[in-house]
This record gives structure tokens, sequence and C-alpha cells, in this order.
């Protein structure tokens, strides 16, 4: 009971207690809010912004199943209907490019000149006018000229007839061509001071007033050529290539040359690669019957070469690689082997190519060719192949800037029997010249340049300098140290064309027989040979031109005792219809 009292005692003071807590707590702050009603301002510590918290989501996302799939089959059909119309749509022409006009060409065309020295000249040419399926042109030259003023005999004649012809289809190409020559000139070349030797067993059978009477020599020339080739690879991818030709050389004193050529070539493209095989024979005969010769005789020799080849070719090179096969059939078998490489690479985009390459060949010497190049030789010629058994070069070409384009190189060779010309001591006087052969080491440093800053205006210079060793002679007869060459052409609107020739030529060595046998050389001078060529053009068809070559009336001698010309000036006229 007592516990209950107390518990109970307990309680209630303890409610006292909490009334008196609040009472002493909540009456001065309900004293300051009725003081506070009597002022009229307030203060707002934050502005009052509303929120909404966020709501729970159900992530639910509602199916909709199908119970029954419908195979819905439809059938049907289309009206083949055509409606009726009068519109007929207006072809197009296919699209043409269009390119400047075809030149007119003239199917006749003639040169007529003369100049001093009696020098006439005469050219005309015939041509089959353009056409897709055949080709045919034909021509004649005549040039001629009394000689060189107070030097006996040195009058001289150049002819020319010729044929040409071809038929040519989408697949191949058939041609032919005939060819005519006929020279005339004398042995004019003759030094009375200069003493010969070695004749004293054929002084009693000569007669001094037929060798002294016979200084005239002509050459008549016949070279017939047929050629084959397609113009599409055919159905093994293979491009070929064939031609048949035959010479015919005879002179004046019985001795006449045949010779017969037959090549082909081919050619098949395989992926990145060019395989090419090339072969070819040469059968040459020469006949000698003159009767002012000591020795006659008839010299056969036939040459075969074959040479395989491969070129290949990347991005910035060019490889050609290659080797050649030759033999020889003479009074003996010879054989020949020649490497042939040729490398190119493209350093700064066509600006800089160097290249490098060797090669080497087995050249035909004939009568045909000596007259070409040396008129004044003899019948009795001694017949040789020149055998360039090595030739080394490397080179740059490119261009210094977009109309400047240059080539330098330098090149190095052996050739075993090369051909030199000497006077021909089998006669008392000593006109003409013979042939002996030697093996000679040849370096050549060599140089082009092309300027062409302007469409009419073009120059164009060339030169070399060469160094021969000699094995056996003294010297390299008849090989000039250098040789420079310079033209420039320029057009003076559309009807005046002038252009420049420049020649330059260095001093070269001549052989001289000494007395007791021996054998010594003279020094023939070089020179410089300028010539101007004029053209006024009246009208397409018809132009004047006037020619000065030797402008500085030089006279020098290219061949032993056989001096040029001097000034010569010819005029003529060109008219086309």
């Amino acid at each position: 009971m007592i516990s209950y009292l107390t518990r109970k005692l307990k309680n209630r003071m303890k409610w006292i207690y909490n009334i008196l807590l609040y009472v002493l707590l909540v009456a001065p702050a309900f004293a300051n809010a009725q003081d506070s009603l009597e002022v009229d301002s307030f203060i707002i510590v934050k502005e009052f912004r509303p929120s909404l918290s966020a709501a729970p989501k159900i992530r639910v996302n509602p199916e909709i199943s199908d119970s029954q799939n419908l195979d819905v089959k439809v059938n049907y059909q289309f009206l083949n209907k055509e409606l009726p119309h009068d519109f007929d749509p207006e072809s197009i022409k296919a699209a043409k490019l269009k390119g400047e006009p075809l030149v007119k060409l003239y199917r006749n065309y003639f040169i007529l000149g003369y100049g001093n020295n009696a020098t006439p000249i005469a050219e005309f040419y015939y041509n089959q006018l353009r056409s897709k399926k055949s080709s045919i042109g034909v021509y004649g030259k005549h040039f001629s000229s009394t000689g060189i003023k107070d030097i006996e005999n040195s009058n001289f004649s150049n002819n020319a007839l010729g044929i040409s012809a071809s038929r040519y289809s989408r697949k191949y190409t058939i041609g032919g061509r005939l060819d005519y020559r006929y020279d005339a000139m004398n042995y004019y070349g003759y030094d009375e001071t200069r003493a010969i030797f070695g004749l004293n067993d054929q002084l009693n059978s000569v007669n001094l007033s037929d060798l002294n009477e016979n200084v005239g020599q002509n050459y008549n020339r016949f070279k017939a050529i047929a050629t084959f080739g397609n113009n599409q690879r055919d159905t093994a991818g293979l491009r070929h290539y064939s031609e048949a030709s035959y010479s015919y050389l005879a002179d004046r004193y019985e001795s006449s040359e045949s010779r017969f050529t037959l090549l082909q070539s081919y050619s098949l493209v395989h992926t990145s690669q060019i395989l090419t095989l090339d072969w070819a024979l040469d059968y040459n005969k020469l006949t000698d019957g003159s009767r002012w010769s000591i020795s006659q005789y008839s010299k056969e020799n036939t040459i075969f070469m074959i040479e395989p080849g491969i070129d290949l070719r990347g991005k910035n090179w060019r490889l050609e690689g290659a080797f050649k096969v030759a033999a020889e059939f003479d009074v003996e078998t010879s054989y020949y082997l020649y490497p042939k490489v040729d490398f190119k690479y493209n350093l700064v985009k066509s600006i800089i190519v160097p290249y490098i390459g060797i090669t080497g060949d087995l050249n035909r010497n004939s009568y045909s060719s000596f007259t070409d190049e040396n008129p004044f030789v003899g019948s009795a010629i001694p017949l040789k192949n020149s055998n360039q058994s090595f030739m080394g070069y490397a080179g740059i070409r490119g261009h210094l800037s977009k109309n400047t384009s240059f080539n330098v190189s330098l090149s190095q060779q052996t050739v075993k029997d090369l051909p030199l010309y000497v006077k021909d001591t089998s006669n008392l006087e000593s006109r003409s010249f013979t042939v002996i052969y030697d093996e000679v080491d040849i370096t050549e440093f060599k140089a082009e340049l092309i300027y062409e800053p302007i469409e009419r205006w073009r120059l164009v210079i060339s030169g070399s300098y060469f160094i021969y060793d000699a094995k056996n002679e003294l010297q390299a007869w008849h090989k000039p140290q250098y040789r420079l060459s310079a033209l420039t052409t320029y057009m003076l609107g559309d009807k005046i064309k002038a252009e420049i020739l420049l020649y330059l030529i260095g001093e070269q060595s001549a052989k001289v027989y000494l007395p007791r046998g021996l054998a010594g050389y003279e020094t023939l001078k070089g020179t410089t040979d300028i010539n101007l060529n004029l053209e006024y053009r009246y009208s397409k068809r018809i132009a004047v031109f006037l020619d000065f070559n030797n402008i500085a009336a030089i006279k020098y001698e290219k061949w032993q005792d056989y001096p040029t010309q001097s000034l010569n000036v010819l005029g003529g006229f060109r008219f086309g219809f």
C-alpha cells in the first residue's frame, strides 16, 4: 500500500515538475511575441522553394500474347494492257570530243633550188592522202655541184629514187619499200709532195696513164625491205614483228656486194613483266673484180644472233635485262656472249632520273657502210666485223625546269677490230682510202641540253668529248677529239622561219708513211662550221628559202687531202599541191 502511494506521489510530482518547466520556457517567448506585434518590418532569411518528393515507379512492361497465327494467302494478277500513244522519242546523238581540226594534206611536194659552184637541188614527194586501210608514197632527189674552185675533179652528184607502201587492218600491218641510189664522185685528194713507197715490185706491170685517168667512182645501190607485224596481241598474248631485206651495191670498178638480213622480234606481257625474244640472220658477200686491184677476192660472212630478255618495272624504276649470243661463220666459226643490263630510277618525279648499264654487240662492217661514211674508200676493202666486247655507261637525265631538259653521261668501251681509215698505198697516187683494224679503248663524255622557253623558239645543244687509246696504231686515225652541235629555230609570226646550225669539230690525226717503212702522223685542224637557213612562207603551199652554209668560209679537211667547200649559198622554193 505504502509502495503504491509512494509511486502515485512520484508520478504526480513529475507531472507538476513538467508543467512548471513548460511555464518557465514558454512564458518569455510569449512575452516577446506580444511585444513584436508592434513592429511593422520582417526579415526573411531564405526564399521559400516548394518541392515535391519523387514518387515510387512501377517498372512493369506490358506484353501482348497472341495465341493464334493467321496465314493469309493472297491471289492477284496484272492486267497486261498497253495504253495507245502517238509520241515517238527523238534519238540523241553520241557525245563527241571536239579536238583540233585535221591539217589539210597535199599529195605532191616539190623543192627546187640553185646555188653557187653550179649547185642545183631538186626533190619531189608524192603521198597518198589519209586512209584507214593503206598508204603509198614515192620520192626522188638530186643534188650535185661542180666542186671546189681551183681543185680539179672535185665535182659530185647524189641521186635517189624510192617507193614505199603499207596495208594495215585492226590486227596486222604489212609494209614494203624499194630504194635506189646513184652517187658519183672523184678521188680528187692527192698530195704531189708526199712520196709513196712499197710499189717497186709492181711498177713494171702498172700503166701510169691509166692510174692518172681513172680517178672517177660511182656507186649503184639498191635495197628492198618487207615488214609484217601485228597491231594487237594474238591468242597467245604475243606481239611480233618480222623484217626481211636485201641490198646490193656495185661500183665503177666491177666490185659488188650483196647483203641479206632476216630478223624477228617477240614480246609477251606477263603480269608486271615483259618477256622478249629477238633473233637475226645477216649474210654478206663482197666480190672485188676490179682490174685495178692488186688482189682480187671474194669474201663471204654470216652472223646469227639470238637475244632473250626481260623488262621489269616498278613504281619508280625500270630494269631491262638480256643476254645476246652471236655466232660468226667465216673462215673459222666464232661465238660471242654479251650481257645487256639497263637500269633507270625515277629519283624525283622525272626531274632527276639516274641510269646505269652494260652492253656489247657484234657490229657488221661492209663495203656499203664504209662508202656511206667515207665515199673515197677504194674497192679492195678487207672486211672484218667489230666486236664491241664491253661497254659500260652511267648518266643522269631529267628536267631543270618545265621548258629545259638535259642528259649527261659517261661511257667506257673496248672495241676489237675497229675500222680506221688510212691512205691506200697500193697505188702510186694514194688518192683513195683503205681500212685497217685495231683494238681501241674509247672513253666518251656526252652532254645534251634542250631549251624551249616559248613555242616559237627552240634550242638544242649536243656535245661529246672522246679519249682514244689504240693498242697497235699510234693514233685512232680520223677520230676527232670532240664534236659539238647546236641548233636553234625561231618562228617570226607565221611567215618567217630562221634556223642556225653550229658545228664544232676537234682536230684529228691522219697516218703518214715515211721513207724506210716508217710511219708517222699529221694533225688535221678542227673547224667551226656555221650555217643559216631562212624561209618565208608565202602561203601554206608556197615557201621561199635561202641557205648560207659555212658562213665563216673555213676550208678544212674532213678526210686527209680532201678539203671541203668554203661558203655556199643555196636558194629556191618549196611548193605543195
